[in-house]
């Protein structure tokens, strides 16, 4: 479905009066989603169902919607939406670079690095040289050396990740830190390049700066069978990573990520490797903790770096990045005059919501969805979608989604209606779930939640789920409305 075929249904249910669907239609694909649902309960599948037609709010059907279930990755459906609504569509995220220069004449200026936070600064958006508008800009200047560099972060308070995280997966890139400075969205990418048959593979890390014969452990290598050439192994260990097995020659680069243990110390290496790469000396070499106090200071801004949080928006819903949105998290809070940090973001969140209908078992963990103790309703996230759908920036936030049968994480799900669903999906053990938009056959917007919890001990149930999952939203998708 073309996103102007979105665009003109979306605002079309901004501006039109009620146009109630016949009663037997809706008498019918109520009782077609409550037949589904009942199967799933006597498996012992606890469902949440709401459903709501968004040009008049009619509830087109609902189950438990009043429930407080665990989200999994849709508590992201409440964080973009809380995100937009206190930055605004058209938030920029910045990073300031400055030069302090002293009274003492011919003395190198101090680089000062302010950060809140940039979560858009991965390699497949700004490439393999996050610093080159600063190496360009410095250059520009005629700086060729620096005395140190100064990297301040105000209000920036730990954890870097929730407490209640499972702590066997936080080496992996889902559970990557947040922080002040990151880059590649708090991860290590570790590539590794097949050579010549029989010789070891070359291991490259990115941020660019960090030493691979430091923090890589192991060898891989280069073999002639396709067969025995994909038993690669990267794993993290507490001091780098470590790699085994072999790579055929036959095969590209293989790029594994993994949740960086230091995100703070991998920027500083990036930033002061690409300083020493464009021939910026930087003196001593290692980062001031304090702010220089000398007399007859000065200080100019060079680059004040700019990213849309429009970027960090699509990453997070598209493909259900859970870095991104802990660390939006945090930076509303920091924007909001609070503190950068999981407690005051989490407040932030459950004050916004809690008292929208729906909301009264609202409990926040954190704001990605991979806490257990996450408790949501789906009469929430169908409120807080409709009313968000309805703002001005409705539009920015519907072209965030996956769409169905083309992109993000339902890229091969509903392929019957493809185009025609907008959804997050969302998934950890004991937790099943999707929420959205449907465009119905008559091109009206549906909002629908689905959340699914069920034993976490069983494994192997998802794929079932996902499928009723998608049975509901295309029975949903059947509906056409009526003649008034």
């Amino acid at each position: 479905m073309p996103l102007t075929k979105w665009s003109a249904s979306w605002a079309l249910a901004c501006a039109m009066l009620a146009i109630v669907p016949g009663n037997v239609e809706c008498q019918s694909v109520e009782s077609e989603l409550a037949t589904i649902v009942r199967g799933l309960e006597r498996d012992g599948v606890r469902c949440g169902v709401a459903v709501r037609r968004l040009s008049d709010d009619a509830m087109l059907y609902e189950h438990r919607a009043l429930e407080a279930f665990a989200p999994a990755s849709n508590q992201k459906v409440l964080t973009a939406i809380h995100a937009v609504q206190s930055l605004g569509i058209d938030y920029e995220f910045s990073t300031r670079f400055s030069l302090v220069t002293s009274g003492e004449r011919g003395a190198p200026p101090l680089l000062v690095v302010d950060a809140r936070g940039d979560p858009t600064l991965y390699r497949e958006r700004v490439g393999p040289g996050p610093f080159d508008a600063l190496i360009a800009a410095l250059l520009r200047e005629g700086v060729n050396e620096v005395a140190g560099i100064e990297y301040r972060a105000d209000g920036w308070t730990g954890p870097d990740r929730p407490t209640d995280w499972p702590r066997d997966q936080l080496d992996q890139d889902y559970a990557a830190p947040t922080g002040p400075f990151v880059l590649e969205e708090g991860c290590l990418v570790v590539e590794v390049r097949p050579t010549s048959p029989e010789q070891l593979a070359r291991v490259f890390l990115f941020p660019d700066g960090l030493e691979e014969r430091e923090l890589v452990r192991g060898t891989v290598k280069t073999t002639r069978s396709k067969a025995e050439g994909r038993s690669i192994l990267v794993a993290r260990t507490p001091d780098g990573v470590r790699v085994a097995g072999a790579i055929w020659d036959g095969f590209g680069p293989s790029f594994t990520r993994l949740a960086d243990p230091d995100p703070q110390r991998s920027y500083r290496t990036c930033l002061e490797h690409a300083l020493r790469a464009a021939g910026v000396r930087v003196e001593g070499g290692a980062a001031r903790a304090a702010p220089a106090s000398a007399g007859g200071e000065s200080t100019r801004v060079v680059l004040d770096a700019r990213n849309p949080l429009r970027v960090s928006v699509s990453k997070l819903l598209m493909d259900s990045s859970n870095f991104q949105a802990e660390q939006l998290l945090r930076i509303v809070s920091l924007e909001d005059g609070g503190e950068a940090s999981l407690e005051a973001g989490a407040k932030g969140l459950a004050k916004r919501f809690s008292h929208v209908p729906g909301g009264e078992g609202l409990i926040v963990c954190d704001g990605s969805g991979l806490s257990k103790g996450n408790r949501v309703t789906p009469t929430l996230i169908v409120t807080a979608l409709s009313s968000a759908l309805l703002e001005p920036f409705g539009k920015d936030l519907i072209e965030c989604f996956p769409v169905a049968g083309v992109s993000g994480t339902i890229d091969d799900r509903m392929q019957s209606i493809a185009g025609r669903v907008r959804a997050k999906t969302g998934w950890i053990r004991g937790v099943s779930a999707l929420s959205g938009m449907v465009l119905t056959a008559s091109d009206e917007v549906v909002v629908f939640s689905i959340l699914m919890n069920y034993d976490a001990g069983r494994s192997g149930l998802n794929k079932h789920l996902k499928a009723m999952q998608d049975r509901i939203v295309t029975k949903v998708h059947a509906l056409t409305k009526a003649v008034k």
